[in-house]
Parts: C-alpha cells; sequence; structure tokens
C-alpha cells in the first residue's frame, strides 16, 4: 500500500505531494505530478491539512499570513491552488508569521494560528472547499504556535511560544 502525503518547504516557497511506502519508509514523487506546487512568492508554505473528505488541502503560509485551499486528486496526486484567504485583520501592518493550520473533525471549519498577531483564525468550509473568515479570536498569550484540536472537536490546546504553556 501506497500513502500519499505532502511536504511543505517554507523557504522554497513550495509543497510537493509524495508517495510513502509503509514498509520502507521510503518517499518518491508520485507519477505524473509536478515535482514541486509553489506558492504565492514570499509566502513560505509551512504546513499542510488535507479536509475531512481528502479531496481538498490546506496551507498555511508561514510569512504570508494566509491560507491557501488546493483540489487534490488522489489518482494524481496533483494539487490545483483555488483560493488564498487572508488570516490576519485587514487593518494589521505588523508582521506576518503564522504557524499552524488544522480542520475541524467535522470537516466544516478550519483554524490558523497568527504569531504575532497572537490570534487564532477560524473559518468556515463551503460543500466546495472554499474558506470564508468567521472570527478571529485571541489565543490566550503571546506567540500561538502550535495547537491541536480534541477528537470531537470541542476543545482547542494553544502552546504558545514564548511563554512555554498551554492555553485551553
Amino acid at each position: 500500500t501506497i500513502f500519499n502525503r505532502v511536504t511543505c518547504a517554507a523557504a522554497c516557497n513550495a509543497a510537493a505531494t509524495l508517495a510513502a511506502s509503509p514498509t520502507s519508509c521510503s518517499n518518491a514523487r508520485l507519477p505524473g505530478t509536478a515535482s514541486w506546487i509553489c506558492g504565492a512568492p514570499g509566502a513560505g508554505a509551512r504546513h499542510f491539512k488535507f479536509s475531512a473528505d481528502g479531496r481538498r488541502g490546506y496551507v498555511i503560509n508561514e510569512m504570508g499570513g494566509s491560507v491557501t485551499a488546493f483540489d487534490y486528486n488522489a489518482a494524481t496526486g496533483a494539487l490545483t491552488p483555488f483560493q488564498t484567504i487572508s488570516t490576519l485583520p485587514p487593518d494589521f501592518s505588523g508582521l506576518k508569521w503564522n504557524a499552524e493550520v488544522r480542520v475541524h473533525p467535522n470537516g466544516k471549519f478550519l483554524y490558523a494560528s497568527n504569531r504575532t498577531h497572537d490570534s487564532i483564525a477560524v473559518f468556515a468550509i463551503d460543500a466546495r472547499g472554499a474558506l470564508t473568515l468567521v472570527e478571529i479570536v485571541p489565543s490566550g498569550a503571546k506567540t500561538p504556535r502550535n495547537f491541536a484540536l480534541s477528537p470531537d472537536g470541542r476543545w482547542l490546546v494553544c502552546g504558545h511560544q514564548e511563554i512555554g504553556r498551554a492555553h485551553v
């Protein structure tokens, strides 16, 4: 069995679709796919998450203050971008520095952390996979880095880079 996965390289501002064999732990470019899917210049692709149904994917752009949504073709491994949306308020003028992206277990919401804004952006995911900003909420402390959702989606636990503790 071959599992498809996506890897991001912020320094190269790109994401690659790879095939991984669970028996050999080797990675190889999927046949028929571009080796790299490039994002907007300077955006810095950081992390990738699949939608609950596996037909879409989302990249958090570390230096772009945004999330890019992709259609995913499981047969070929191809990723096709169709939307990039800001994770920050329109009037924010500081450094853009994102960290993590997660999809809610029910598949209807996406969360993205803003390290320099000390917030988590919440997006609704429509039937097409497109994102609409719902709200931007304070993360509870300085520099939200990584976060996780409970399996039922009722809780979000956020770790903060500057203070060394988590908030629920």
